[in-house]
């Protein structure tokens, strides 16, 4: 029966790590089962008391989850797109953080590509009038689109591996607190 009981709440935990490796799914399930095991051993609980005081198994495993997730050190579009879609289902201070840190890294491509149809239009005699460049008031030439566009790129895609580490940062405390405060886990 303990073990079963177990076993149920460690899949319901599975179930919120889907943003996550194998092995990182592993290990958060691996480090939960020992836990559970130990406090039985210590304090004599039941199983069903034991998995009473750890509460929710998907808040536990959301918890898990963010702090894995803030703790992928990598900037590159799958962990940045696994972190924003984590974290933009779990609150509302993530979905803004989560819109605002995508909106920026896809401006970083979108800039370039719009100052290379500009350009390379401008140069075979074409003029892109869907593509539009304008800094203020100014309309930057189409000759100048690329040149400007790359710089553009350069300082958006800075502002968001900023954000990145703003978004991790965030993540990763909150999970954490959400975890030490809610469930005594570390």
């Amino acid at each position: 029966m303990d073990n079963e009981l177990m076993r149920e709440y460690l899949e319901a935990v599975k179930q919120s790590l889907r943003y996550l490796s194998a092995e990182d799914k592993s290990d958060i399930i691996q480090e939960i089962k020992s836990h559970i095991q130990e406090t039985q051993i210590r304090q004599s609980l039941d199983m069903q008391t034991i998995l009473q005081n750890l509460g929710d198994p998907k808040k536990l495993g959301k918890a898990y989850a963010g702090k894995a997730i803030a703790d992928t050190i990598d900037f590159n579009s799958k962990s940045f797109f696994r972190a924003l879609s984590y974290y933009s289902s779990t609150s509302i201070k993530g979905l803004v953080l989560s819109v605002f840190a995508g909106g920026l890294y896809i401006s970083t491509f979108l800039i370039l590509i719009g100052g290379c149809i500009k350009t390379v239009g401008a140069i075979l005699g074409y003029d892109m009038d869907f593509v539009a460049f304008t800094l203020g008031s100014w309309n930057v030439p189409n000759l100048l689109a690329l040149p400007i566009a790359i710089p553009g790129s350069i300082l958006f895609y800075y502002l968001s591996k900023k954000m990145w580490k703003v978004f991790k940062s965030f993540l990763g405390k909150s999970s954490e607190r959400y975890k030490l405060n809610r469930y005594g886990c570390n």
